[in-house]
């Protein structure tokens, strides 16, 4: 009986370490790039101050750095935008989804004829060195832009306008709170008009043409969480 639990233990375990080895490889294929976005507020100011809410914009400058062993491809012709943020009471939090705070703003639906004329441009067997950029491993490519964050002034309030955020007077007695920002490197109006944009279809077989000359990022990136002080910020 000792013999038989004992190799039944030891089957569980190599189980376990096959299906991490196995984990690991796929989280390999799926992400073969390694950037970092990281840098430093530089400003905080208040807008659109109402009875009902107010809106936090933070201008930032930030440095995308491909720590990775491989070059890293960006387009360059509709450079990085930050269209989102979240805030948290702590770096900790920030990183595991525990929010105070998620703003939103993806770019709008946008037809006319200058991203088909760019697909045409990018289209090519090659990166073209005009509409690229390419960061080889430890390089790196310096944004500076702002992100705003809508809150509301009054404790509990939600609904349309302000969905699933605390009031801007918690986060305010919270301070400093950690502010991280997603960062848009591939537009989705550059993707031909279909049911679902997201699938990114013409993306991806530039990614696949490219293997050669590095990996073209497509999906957005997440910021290190970035110490953001409100304490002094007066309505």
């Amino acid at each position: 009986m000792r013999v038989l639990f004992s190799l039944l233990l030891l089957f569980g375990v190599l189980l376990v370490f096959i299906d991490a080895a196995h984990l690991s490889s796929a989280m390999t294929k799926m992400e073969p790039y390694s950037v970092t976005l990281r840098g430093q507020v530089e400003s905080t100011e208040l807008n659109n101050i109402s009875s009902s809410g107010v809106t936090v914009v933070v201008r930032l400058k930030l440095e995308l750095l491909n720590n990775g062993a491989k070059p890293v491809i960006f387009l360059a012709t509709e450079p990085p935008v930050l269209v989102g943020a979240t805030l948290a009471k702590s770096p900790t939090d920030s990183l595991s989804g525990k929010n105070l705070a998620v703003e939103y703003a993806g770019s709008g639906v946008d037809t006319s004829p200058k991203w088909a004329v760019l697909r045409k441009s990018l289209d090519q067997p090659y990166p073209p060195s005009d509409k690229v950029r390419i960061l080889k491993p430890n390089e790196s490519w310096g944004v500076e832009d702002s992100v705003g964050l809508s809150l509301p002034t009054e404790v509990g309030k939600s609904g349309i306008y302000f969905p699933k955020r605390e009031s801007w007077e918690v986060i305010q007695k919270a301070s400093p709170v950690w502010l991280r920002v997603i960062c848009q490197v591939w537009p989705l109006n550059l993707e031909p008009p279909s049911h679902d944009r997201t699938e990114l279809p013409f993306g991806h077989k530039l990614q696949q043409r490219w293997e050669r000359d590095g990996f073209l990022l497509l999906k957005p990136l997440y910021s290190d969480p970035l110490k953001l002080e409100l304490q002094n910020i007066k309505q």
